[in-house]
């Protein structure tokens, strides 16, 4: 899935010359654009339905039952298996009210299942081991800074294309960008501090 138009890329970029390029190259560039975010961040970011997946858990000082699943936004859980070693255990996810237990918190990138609902023996504290988990998790719509960061992927693309000796400079629309070898560009950069905000974390 490419996370920004070619009309996007175009619109964007007024200084740019794409006159050389159709809008399949284009649209190529943005694709590999794209794949370049989902590899760095570990996880794409199209919304779907994850099933069984291994996912790290935390026992908190608190006793309760931390999980971080490998995509994010998460939306919902519709399976939750708590193993280590031989011990396992499927959690019930709603109360007799219908009620879920667990928590989503705001930022939507960990479940909470809270110790008053689960017993847990004291040993099972403070260890780190592992869930099978079933949820729904990621973007219907992409967020603006991500598809900055996308653009600015693209832009990088699309200079090496049309510097492929990669000289030490060249322009583009009255711009000139000077080029390193070896070394990132300011775009590749940009982009990093952009996604970093988006990279899964644990604990």
């Amino acid at each position: 899935m490419n996370y920004i138009s070619v009309d996007e890329f175009k619109n964007w970029n007024p200084e740019m010359d794409f006159s050389a390029y159709g809008n399949v190259t284009i649209s190529g560039m943005i694709s590999r654009a794209s794949k370049w975010v989902d590899g760095y961040l570990g996880y794409d970011l199209q919304i779907e339905d994850i099933t069984d997946e291994k996912a790290e858990t935390i026992i908190s000082p608190d006793g309760d039952i931390l999980i971080f699943p490998r995509k994010f936004p998460i939306h919902s859980v519709s399976k939750l298996e708590i193993f280590l070693g031989t011990y396992s255990t499927e959690l019930s996810l709603q109360d007799s009210n219908g009620n879920n237990k667990y928590v989503i918190p705001s930022n939507q990138r960990y479940i909470l299942y809270p110790y008053y609902a689960i017993n847990i023996e004291g040993k099972m504290r403070l260890r780190k081991y592992f869930t099978k988990i079933s949820y729904r998790a990621g973007y219907e719509t992409i967020p603006d800074d991500i598809k900055d960061a996308v653009n600015l992927i693209t832009k990088d693309i699309f200079n090496r294309q049309t510097n492929p000796m990669l000289l030490s400079s060249t322009s583009q629309g009255g711009i000139t960008m000077s080029f390193r070898g070896g070394e990132e560009s300011d775009y590749i950069k940009q982009a990093k501090v952009i996604l970093d905000r988006y990279k899964r974390r644990i604990g």
